[in-house]
């Protein structure tokens, strides 16, 4: 049970930041090339930047993932199965400009 009078030490607490990067946040990305619709995706960015900058005002860290696959695809799993044409086009590799940071990430 909380009781609202909680707080955190920042010794002990950081920001998980999970894959807000070009490939699902950019419309030049080569999922909407492919024709997914990001929209809602798109409408986490600004809440995140706040919250980040928030942490970095408070000196707790903030720890970015990206969801990065292998050239071969043979790390995609299901992805690959469900839209096996995002291979064509390197979705998410190692390497391409999908796979980095939003650059509004880059608070």
């Amino acid at each position: 049970m909380t009781t609202g009078k909680e707080s955190l030490e920042n010794s002990m607490t950081a920001m998980i930041v999970v894959d807000m990067q070009n490939g699902f946040l950019n419309d030049e990305s080569s999922i909407t090339q492919r024709g997914m619709d990001i929209t809602e995706l798109k409408k986490t960015v600004e809440p995140m930047v706040r919250l980040v900058e928030a942490c970095h005002k408070a000196d707790v860290p903030s720890i970015s993932t990206r969801y990065v696959l292998r050239a071969a695809y043979k790390d995609a799993g299901l992805r690959s199965q469900r839209r096996p044409e995002f291979k064509n086009v390197s979705s998410l590799v190692a390497g391409t400009w999908d796979v980095d940071l939003d650059p509004r990430m880059d608070a």
